[in-house]
């Protein structure tokens, strides 16, 4: 599907899934209605719709979808580490059409924002046990590791980012995902040092 088309179709699936949601709160059930989507399976929606956002470099719109679609999962959950991770990113990318009278965040601001965020997805992780805990918990540490590398980096912290890329990598290679551990490499060798 055309890029277009596919953001066409998934707002409407959020805008009608959030109306139909709120049409029920509000009057209830009707007699011959079966039950609706619940709270993860519209998160999974407006996730969709932030992916999209984001794959077409707008994270401004990206970002409240993930920060919603966080919060209608379960506290601890290894999703929630990916969703934070995306949500470090949107974050720190985000660049909103100018808006009158209102200032853009500086460079600062996003980094700070975007941090937390990152910060947030390994403190979560750190927090849930097997059998809770799943590859996916690991593969979002990495990624929140290779987010936390480049901020660092940008604010001139080349040992911290290297530090932070070599465990990325480490995390990475021990549940076998070649694409962060890979990425992690390139980035470290960038930086002036392979693993």
């Amino acid at each position: 599907m055309d890029p277009e088309n596919a953001e066409r179709s998934l707002v409407w699936a959020v805008e009608t899934a959030l109306k139909e949601q709120r049409r029920r709160e509000e009057e209830g059930v009707k007699e011959d209605e079966g039950s609706w989507m619940d709270d993860e399976e519209s998160g999974a929606a407006m996730e969709s719709l932030a992916d999209n956002y984001s794959s077409q470099q707008k994270h401004y719109l990206s970002a409240p979808l993930y920060l919603q679609s966080l919060s209608l999962l379960p506290p601890k959950s290894c999703h929630a580490v990916i969703l934070m991770s995306n949500l470090s990113l949107a974050l720190f990318l985000q660049n909103p059409p100018p808006a009158p009278h209102t200032p853009n965040p500086s460079l600062t601001q996003h980094l700070t924002s975007a941090r937390t965020w990152a910060q947030k997805a390994l403190s979560l992780a750190s927090a849930i046990q097997p059998p809770s805990r799943t590859e996916e918990c690991d593969r979002g540490c990495a990624v929140a590791m290779a987010h936390l590398a480049k901020f660092a980096e940008l604010e001139g912290n080349i040992n911290e980012a290297k530090g932070l890329l070599e465990k990325s990598a480490e995390t990475s290679r021990r549940v076998g995902w070649r694409e962060g551990e890979r990425e992690a490499e390139v980035r470290l060798k960038s930086l002036g040092r392979g693993t």
